[in-house]
């Protein structure tokens, strides 16, 4: 889906007397859209004139960083309020995906195209990148190029990267070795001449068609939103109908690994307890 304009929902409840004075300041973008929120939050416009932006973060100095896919990393610094104060172009980089994610330290930021993961030096203060690396290549396939990087709490040296799946209904996905529809893990500070490949990364999950997030709770469970249900029908006494989105929700959220989790993916191919997801069993079922 193609967007143009970031929108921020505020991390705390929005009184009606800090929401006028917010809106008086007029430094937010007024959203295309009317975005419809639970009752004592709000939603505001952040930024505009966006190409795809897809994943973000922020950086030790509260700067919010955003890929945009086929684009670049797009930096914004904040008004005290949240809204954006100044924006600058980090990097200019047509191979970028819809992956970004920082080390703990915020002294390294990452991000992918549909077959490559790099690493960067990043300078917060001055917004700038240097010595770029390869850290994981062979992820490129067919169809669901979307790629999705977390860099885990509980073990800040793993890189938990998701790949999509190689077609609508990718059956070869039920099979461990296949590649696409997985999940895996990478150690980033050990990273072998040229990177490592894919298949070297241990396991986390498979059969997960489209992971589009990932993130890790406070007890390290590792859990994904798994983009769904593309051109599904229903037979009935051989009458064909497509799904309704109230019989097959587009999204998922799935527990993709429960802790601990191993670190030691040099020496083994799975992390402890693997995760099977077979989308195409479950939509069949």
């Amino acid at each position: 889906m193609r967007a143009s304009l970031l929108t921020c929902l505020t991390s705390l409840r929005i009184t009606d007397t800090s929401l006028r004075r917010l809106q008086a300041r007029g430094q937010w973008v007024t959203p295309q859209f009317t975005l419809n929120t639970a009752s004592g939050w709000q939603a505001f416009g952040f930024a505009s004139n966006l190409t795809e932006p897809r994943h973000l973060v922020f950086d030790t100095l509260g700067q919010l960083l955003v890929v945009e896919r086929d684009t670049g990393i797009t930096a914004f610094t904040l008004n005290p309020d949240g809204s954006a104060a100044s924006r600058s172009v980090l990097l200019s980089l047509t191979d970028l995906n819809t992956a970004i994610a920082i080390s703990e330290d915020g002294s390294v930021l990452f991000a992918s195209s549909a077959n490559n993961a790099w690493g960067w030096d990043y300078d917060a203060s001055t917004l700038t990148l240097t010595n770029q690396r390869l850290l994981v290549t062979g992820m490129n396939n067919s169809d669901h190029v979307t790629r999705t990087i977390l860099r885990s709490k509980a073990h800040p040296e793993l890189l938990v990267i998701a790949r999509g799946s190689a077609s609508n209904l990718d059956y070869a996905s039920a099979n461990i070795t296949s590649g696409p529809a997985q999940v895996r893990v990478f150690d980033w500070t050990s990273v072998p001449a040229g990177g490592h490949t894919w298949l070297d990364g241990a396991v986390l999950s498979y059969g997960t068609r489209n992971e589009v997030g990932l993130d890790e709770d406070g007890a390290g469970h590792v859990w994904g939103v798994e983009n769904s249900a593309d051109n599904l029908v229903r037979v009935v006494n051989g009458t064909v109908s497509p799904y309704q989105t109230s019989d097959n929700f587009p999204y998922s959220l799935d527990l993709l690994r429960r802790p601990p989790m191993s670190i030691k993916i040099t020496q083994q191919k799975s992390c402890i307890t693997v995760s099977s997801h077979n989308y195409v069993a479950l939509w069949r079922d």
